[in-house]
């Protein structure tokens, strides 16, 4: 590594006189070489610049707590500036991560009950691993995916839409199911599946408690040991308030109970 190492050039003797290099002229020198090396504004006689250079510090000194420590690795720049030290770019980074998580903190990733809960932007979050329903028998009915919300939800913006995706087993077979939905009355959408299975009619309607949900088949579907996975859903909204608080109140369910069916009827 370039840099400067000091030497020392006071050689005194006991008993000699005290001139030369065993005068101070000698302590002098060496003197002003240690502090060059704590200003890093000098210059050293042979050129170098003073201070500390990385051929002066011991392989393993710098650590990462030497570098930033945890408390400074906070939102601490402004969105517009431009990090200029190592605590300042890590500073940086956990702000994006906290962003990314939607989280008041950097070091952890959000789950609710499992649930794992992701900002795409501010305006669009993906939610998975929210709900599963499953018999052990076989059952001859609907499945309902019940909705977080219930219809007398005072939310109003009507451009908030929901892609659904749904893992189906039905016995040996194994489908996915993608639904959209969209406006919060929840009368309209869109559905694709893939895989053969076929589940009969795709419907809207609200349960015995008046809960939005969405009804698989008909009282007369056939389904063996089944199992119903709700593994994501994004939400997209003109509404930032919107699109937050979906992880929680979703539910997958074999039955026959409902309070009205209506809306849009897929055959999927």
């Amino acid at each position: 590594m370039a840099g400067y190492i000091p030497t020392r050039e006071f050689d005194g003797e006991i008993g000699k006189a005290s001139i030369g290099i065993g005068g101070p002229d000698a302590i002098e020198a060496d003197l002003d070489k240690l502090m060059r090396m704590f200003n890093p504004e000098s210059t050293h006689p042979d050129g170098t610049k003073g201070g500390i250079g990385s051929n002066n510090i011991q392989e393993g000194a710098v650590s990462n707590s030497s570098i930033a420590t945890i408390s400074e690795l906070e939102d601490v720049l402004p969105p517009e500036s431009k990090p200029t030290k190592y605590s300042e770019i890590l500073s940086r980074m956990a702000t994006l991560l906290k962003s990314i998580n939607g989280s008041s903190d950097w070091y952890n990733v959000p789950k609710k009950n499992g649930v794992l809960k992701t900002p795409i932007s501010q305006l669009v979050y993906m939610y998975e691993n929210l709900a599963a329903g499953y018999s052990w028998f076989p059952y001859t009915g609907m499945a309902k995916i019940q909705f977080p919300k219930a219809s007398s939800d005072v939310r109003t913006d009507k451009n908030t839409q929901l892609f659904l995706k749904l893992l189906i087993q039905n016995g040996s077979f194994f489908n996915e199911l993608h639904i959209n939905i969209y406006n919060y009355q929840w009368t309209s959408f869109h559905a694709r599946k893939a895989g053969n299975l076929n589940f009969g009619l795709l419907r809207s309607g609200t349960d015995i408690y008046n809960r939005k949900s969405i009804y698989l088949g008909d009282t007369s579907t056939i389904w063996t040991n089944p199992c119903i996975i709700l593994k994501e859903c994004i939400v997209t909204s003109q509404s930032a308030v919107d699109v937050m608080e979906w992880e929680s109140g979703w539910g997958v369910e074999f039955t026959n109970n409902f309070n009205s069916l209506s809306g849009t009827e897929v055959t999927v």
